[in-house]
């Protein structure tokens, strides 16, 4: 029980007032002690001491929670896990390009760069969800040296293992010669638990091994953010 709760539940008031609304301190006599306890707010008892009024509000279970700012003048303990999470958000992009992708198998796309990561969830090229939620996830890659040879090539944002968001090029139906650059784009919304990864795969069916992934401009990223929280 906090200093403040022990002050209040320490009354010689015989009768304690009751309201309907959370009052202010011009309402309340020096020394008078009320219960307030307005529809749909949380039960709190009130004292007036010195000028000053002072709250605590009651809890079914003992929890305490905080709707507006916490702040601590002097020792915080903590007996259980107490976490504080930023709103994740960020974007990395290429510092350097990577060369002669592999044909026939998904080669993961590095971003070794980041322009912003607020909470430090992303790392070693993607991105990990540390509270649950939906999340909007968008990648940009830049291709040259494009195979005309090859079948298809495939942009694939991964969930863990799972494919969520793809986009496909049918470079043998689009070019006649093999062409020097293109761009491809792909953007997923979709709903991670606390520690599922998110990355960026290409996949280039068939053909030569010559595609290159460049950084030009910083115009190969990859971004994403937590659109709404605790989602069940």
């Amino acid at each position: 029980m906090s200093r403040e709760t022990r002050r209040l539940s320490n009354i010689k008031q015989k009768v304690i007032s009751s309201v309907d609304f959370y009052p202010s301190s011009t309402s309340v006599r020096e020394g008078e002690i009320l219960i307030a306890n307005p529809r749909g707010k949380p039960l709190r008892l009130y004292k007036k001491l010195k000028g000053m009024l002072w709250w605590s509000d009651f809890t079914r279970d003992g929890n305490e929670y905080v709707d507006k700012n916490l702040e601590v003048s002097k020792n915080l303990t903590v007996y259980n896990n107490f976490k504080v999470h930023q709103h994740p958000a960020f974007r990395a992009y290429k510092s350097s390009d990577q060369n002669n992708i592999a044909v026939a198998s998904d080669v993961q796309i590095t971003f070794d760069t980041e322009n912003f990561d607020n909470g430090g969830d992303f790392s070693s090229n993607a991105f990990t969800a540390p509270v649950a939620g939906i999340y909007y996830f968008n990648t940009n890659v830049h291709l040259s040296n494009i195979d005309t040879a090859a079948g298809y090539y495939k942009l694939s944002i991964y969930i863990d293992s799972t494919e969520t968001g793809v986009s496909r090029d049918d470079s043998d139906k689009i070019y006649s010669a093999d062409t020097d650059f293109q761009a491809m784009k792909v953007s997923t919304l979709v709903k991670l638990s606390v520690g599922d990864t998110a990355l960026v795969k290409i996949y280039q069916s068939s053909g030569t091994q010559q595609t290159d992934i460049q950084n030009a401009s910083k115009i190969t990223y990859f971004e994403g953010f937590l659109v709404a929280g605790a989602i069940t």
